[in-house]
C-alpha cells in the first residue's frame, strides 16, 4: 500500500476527486470539460479522458458517472490495493501499474501506483500521488 506524503498531492478541485476531464480531438488537441458533462458524453463528442485522485472521498460518485464503467471496476480503481494487476471485461480493460518514486527526499522503492481503465473512446486514470518517473 502506498503511503501518501502531503507535499506531493494536488489540491482538490471544485469537482472533488476529479483532477482533469478532457475531450480529446484525435489530432493532438484537447479541451477541458467539467464533471457535469461526463455522464452526457457520447462518442461524437470526442474521446473522453478523466484523471482523478482515487483517495478522495468523492471518487466512487465520480466513477459512477463514467459511461460504461461497471461498479466492480470502479471499486478496483479506487482501492487501496496497489499491486500491479490487469482485468478485461467486455470492451473495457483495467490495469494497475507502479512507478518508481522520483519525489525528492523519497525512497525510490516506495512505489507510486497509477490505475487506468479504458474502453472505446473513454479513458479514466486515477492516482493518489503524482508520478514523476
Amino acid at each position: 500500500m502506498d503511503q501518501e506524503p502531503r507535499h506531493d498531492r494536488d489540491q482538490a478541485t471544485s469537482d472533488g476527486a476529479l483532477l482533469h476531464a478532457l475531450l480529446l480531438d484525435g489530432s493532438g488537441g484537447a479541451h477541458p470539460i467539467d464533471a457535469a458533462c461526463i455522464a452526457s458524453w457520447t462518442p461524437a463528442d470526442g474521446a473522453l479522458w478523466l484523471h482523478a485522485d482515487f483517495h478522495h472521498a468523492d471518487i466512487q460518485s465520480l466513477l459512477a458517472r463514467v459511461p460504461g464503467m461497471d461498479a466492480r471496476q470502479a471499486r478496483v480503481l479506487a482501492s487501496d490495493d496497489s499491486r500491479p494487476s490487469t482485468d478485461v471485461t467486455g470492451e473495457a480493460a483495467r490495469v494497475t501499474l507502479r512507478g518508481v518514486n522520483m519525489h525528492p527526499e523519497s525512497d525510490p522503492e516506495d512505489m507510486v501506483s497509477l490505475r487506468l481503465w479504458a474502453a472505446t473512446g473513454r479513458v479514466a486514470s486515477a492516482r493518489r500521488r503524482r508520478l514523476l518517473s
